[in-house]
């Protein structure tokens, strides 16, 4: 059974460390896209820590503070002023909801999981996030789908992050090498071998 905020939480930012200690955030409010969306994800990765050391209450004020930071950005157009930005913002937007999803799914709030869940992929989709992205993402939707008993809804996240991991598993061997060394390659497809077979 996959453990969503393990192994499918989309890897946005560094991942955060079970054994590492708590984050230290800065108080003061963000004066530009780069340090707001630095700071939101400061918080989402003390928002899981909290949520694995059985602090719920405490996550949920951090997820939550990252949220309103990133709804601060869409209300602030000189913190958001090109694409790029709003990509970013985009970005962490996505993941803040992922983990808002994780955390209502620990909470037993099984439609307010799937409401974030779902929002999560859309983000993702409409921030062109890469297919490794949208793989986890879907492979999040389908277990949780089967958690609920829903098969079917389960059945069409499982074979849409089929067909993307196809996609890149096959991107990647056509842009090898002949020079790159077996071990390497080996190593860089590890990772999308595993969550293609987690679809499949």
């Amino acid at each position: 059974k996959m453990s969503l905020d393990r192994m499918v939480t989309p890897p946005i930012g560094p991942a955060p460390d079970d054994g590492a200690e708590e984050e230290k955030t800065p108080s003061a409010e963000p004066t530009s896209i780069e340090e707001l969306c630095s700071l939101a994800q400061s918080y989402n990765r003390e928002g899981l820590l909290l949520l694995r050391s059985k602090r719920p209450e405490e996550a949920l004020k951090r997820l939550t503070e990252a949220h309103r930071l990133l709804n601060s950005a869409e209300d602030n157009t000189s913190l958001a002023e090109n694409p790029g930005s709003q990509r970013q913002s985009s970005m962490v937007r996505a993941e803040t909801v992922s983990h808002l999803g994780i955390y209502h799914r620990r909470m037993g709030s099984r439609d307010l999981a799937l409401r974030h869940l779902q929002e999560a992929l859309q983000l993702f989709q409409a921030a062109n996030a890469e297919w490794r992205i949208l793989v986890a993402a879907h492979l999040n939707l389908a277990a949780y789908h089967l958690e609920l008993s829903m098969p079917e809804d389960a059945l069409q996240h499982a074979q849409s992050a089929v067909e993307l991991g196809g996609q890149l598993v096959a991107q990647i061997v056509a842009k090898r090498s002949p020079e790159d060394p077996p071990q390497a390659v080996a190593k860089s497809n590890d990772e999308d071998y595993v969550m293609l077979a987690a679809a499949y």
